[in-house]
């Protein structure tokens, strides 16, 4: 009896031990979960001690609604989610305390983003017809200045050939990615070994460490077989180097290439982009900073997988989509502005004939502008 006292003890402080590192366990994972929003974009952090680092945002110039969803237990204890809806996906800020403020502070945010490009625009337009109305006291064309800005376009595929280690290089406004080093390690570990192990026997045959055939007719068989070993190497190296992902000013590619083999390559427009998370799953992933970067394209994905540093991935991504909209904006406001200007510049010459190119026209013997005409009053003698 005392020994199954004994043992039921044991088994009870266990579970309790158990209990208690389980509840710090979710305790330390509820900390690491942020919902960050700023005046740009709403992000969604979560993080997994030692498993698991996700990250997911979209911009808020993509919202199109805002959703709240509680449930009695959530409306006793003031908890609930809060979804932000694109065209055709949503990120979730789930269990977050004061949902209604939340969802509040997002709106806000929404409506200022809206209001601030709503104010630059009105401003340019300002600036634009004070130009065009008195041009020897605006100074330099706000429109050309934006033109010269403006980036000269997408410039070719790059990245392609290139053989060499590196995981990121930028060249011509193209950013090109290959997959982790880990991924190249794994890659390349079976041939390797392989390689490995017979220059091993090799040289133990040669320095008369291990009996065997002749020294020449080992090295000859081994020649033999470390050519095609060699060769898988190089093979397996090359097929590492050719699958690359790209982010250039205008688009996204995702290129597949065999050597001596199919190419297959997935491009898709930056401005159809609806969000983007990040996946960083066990803990190679994390200690070594690498995982996968999963852009939302409408109902498609593209997933740039084992990208070294997911997250500066992401970065690059968000910025490049950014550059491209303001460019966009840039492009209609211009084209909104000169429609603008064309219609009050005819209508200032038509209320004005001294302006534009009305001026210096000789007027008719008898005719009155109409700024010496009085009130109107009706010609008795018309009929």
């Amino acid at each position: 009896m005392a020994g199954s006292a004994s043992l039921f003890v044991w088994l009870g402080a266990l579970g309790i031990l158990s209990g208690a590192a389980w509840a710090a366990w979710n305790w330390l994972d509820w900390t690491n979960d942020y919902f960050v929003l700023t005046s740009r974009r709403a992000v969604w952090l979560e993080k997994i001690i030692g498993l698991y680092d996700s990250r997911r945002e979209t911009p808020l110039s993509m919202v199109v609604s805002v959703d709240l969803a509680t449930d009695v237990l959530g409306r006793w204890l003031g908890f609930g989610d809060v979804s932000i809806r694109t065209y055709t996906g949503q990120l979730v800020f789930r269990g977050v305390s004061q949902p209604a403020t939340m969802a509040a502070l997002v709106e806000e945010s929404w409506r200022r983003v809206q209001e601030k490009n709503e104010r630059e625009d009105r401003a340019e337009i300002s600036a634009v017809l004070r130009q065009a109305l008195s041009p020897d006291e605006a100074g330099a064309a706000p429109a050309e200045a934006a033109n010269s800005a403006r980036p000269a376009g997408a410039a070719r595929a790059v990245g392609l050939d290139r053989w060499t280690f590196q995981v990121r290089f930028e060249e011509k406004g193209v950013i090109t990615y290959r997959k982790h080093w880990a991924v190249l390690v794994n890659t390349l570990a079976a041939p390797s070994i392989l390689i490995l192990l017979f220059v091993g026997l090799l040289g133990a045959q040669i320095g008369g460490m291990i009996s065997g055939p002749p020294p020449e007719t080992a090295l000859v068989a081994s020649v033999v077989l470390l050519v095609p070993l060699a060769g898988w190497w190089v093979y397996r190296f090359v097929d590492w180097a050719n699958d690359i992902y790209q982010v250039t000013p205008d688009q996204i590619r995702d290129i597949y290439k065999k050597p001596l083999g199919r190419e297959v390559r997935k491009v898709a427009p930056l401005e159809n982009i609806l969000g983007t998370e990040v996946d960083r799953k066990g803990i190679n992933g994390l200690v070594l900073n690498y995982g996968d970067v999963i852009t939302n394209i409408g109902t498609t994905r593209f997933v740039f997988q084992g990208v070294f540093d997911p997250n500066g991935v992401q970065r690059d991504i968000v910025r490049a989509l950014e550059a491209l909209l303001a460019r966009k904006r840039e492009t209609q406001k211009q084209q909104r502005q000169g429609e603008m200007v064309e219609w009050l510049t005819s209508y200032h010459e038509q209320t004005d004939p001294g302006a534009g190119s009305g001026e210096g026209m000789s007027e008719v013997p008898g005719s009155r502008r109409p700024s010496d005409l009085g009130p109107f009053e009706p010609d008795e003698n018309s009929s």
